[in-house]
């Protein structure tokens, strides 16, 4: 009553699959399935997968394991992108873990690790299957994001050309509530910012801000200073 798949090798352009584990023949039976994909450039088979281009590189790593049953099944995913290039933003590194069953989806470990800096991230958030597919559920999610010593120098390829851009971002967000009511908290801040661009006809110094979030408000306090004077908002 069980079938085994010693290895099961699908290779499509650009992403290469290999499949092992065991299996049942009845609804109620146990699945214990193991599929590891590669590929060298993700962006050349999504480019493939679309037919749309795709400003997408880097290497793709992932390990699932099919759990459960066939009527409650359980999939627990392990991703990473290494070198990712999106459009002229360079991304060290990419990776996290996604559990997801016909009730939830969670992401777990997330990390996002910058030239400089890195972002941390997890959550939870309820799905709903219908006859059309895979829908956001309307139940209670949680998350959690994480900024520590993010520079804004990591985002000077994405300004317009000979833009100059420094400072640091740390801070931590959590929400809660529901995805129709959601509810967020904790605050982001800005540190020893600085700007020069090639409009700019005096250097923007001195910039540091405060995002903050209760609820379902957000509340920004910023000051910089240029040429001779300072800016403050609020």
């Amino acid at each position: 009553g069980r079938g085994q798949i010693d290895s099961a090798i699908l290779d499509v352009p650009s992403l290469s699959n290999v499949a092992s584990g065991t299996f049942g023949l009845r609804p109620d039976d146990r699945i214990a399935l193991t599929v590891n994909s590669t590929s060298a450039n993700v962006g050349d088979f999504l480019k493939l997968a679309s037919g749309k281009p795709v400003p997408i590189r880097g290497s793709f790593v992932s390990t699932l394991h099919v759990e459960g049953t066939p009527l409650q099944p359980r999939l627990r995913d392990s991703v990473v992108l290494d070198a990712l290039h999106y459009q002229n933003l360079t991304i060290a590194r990419v990776a996290g873990e996604i559990d997801a069953d016909r009730r939830s989806v969670a992401l777990r470990n997330g990390e996002v690790d910058l030239e400089h800096g890195k972002a941390l991230l997890s959550g939870t958030m309820p799905i709903a299957l219908t006859q059309s597919g895979i829908h956001p559920g309307n139940g209670p999610i949680s998350g959690v994001l994480l900024a520590d010593d993010v520079e804004l120098s990591n985002f000077a390829p994405l300004l317009p050309k000979g833009s100059q851009v420094t400072g640091r971002i740390d801070g931590r967000l959590d929400a809660t509530g529901t995805r129709r009511a959601p509810n967020v908290t904790g605050t982001l801040t800005l540190r020893d910012g600085t700007f020069n661009g090639p409009i700019e006809k005096s250097p923007i110094t001195g910039i540091a801000a405060d995002l903050a979030f209760a609820g379902d408000t957000a509340r920004l306090q910023s000051h910089a200073f240029v040429g001779g004077g300072a800016i403050t908002a609020s």
